[in-house]
């Protein structure tokens, strides 16, 4: 079947176009729904912690620790500020496949896990030469 490039097809085409543009568009009249200022994507109800055990300004972030109604403050806004934590907080379903990539020195979950600690080593040797 051959293609309609005609101007009426191009015509409807672009009709159509900015008739699905104006209904996606936000209505002067409806009010904006406000965003909480801290709302990480992606982390279940069920979470438990897979990464290392850290402490970072008096908070201890536990291995193991699950969660069965959803996050701390506190530790929403870790997993807001850092990517490779908020990789760290699986589904509590999924905790055995997730373990088990972590068993491997080149996935993601590892790797995540090696920053997370190196980072918090790091801020510990600052703190404490910061202290002399």
């Amino acid at each position: 079947m051959p293609i309609d490039i005609t101007e009426n097809h191009m015509a409807k085409q672009q009709e159509a176009t900015q008739k699905t543009l104006a209904a996606d568009a936000p209505q002067p009249d409806q009010p904006v729904a406000a965003t909480p200022a801290v709302k990480p994507r992606g982390i279940p109800k069920r979470v438990m912690y897979i990464g290392p055990t850290i402490v970072e300004n008096g908070r201890v972030f536990t291995h193991g620790q699950i969660f069965s109604n959803g996050l701390p403050d506190y530790w929403m806004e870790k997993a807001a500020a850092e990517p490779e934590f908020r990789q760290l907080l699986v589904a509590v379903d999924r905790v055995g496949k997730s373990l088990a990539d972590m068993r491997d020195t080149n996935s993601m979950l590892a790797q995540a896990g090696r920053k997370i600690l190196a980072d918090s080593r790091r801020r510990i040797r600052k703190a404490r030469e910061g202290k002399k």
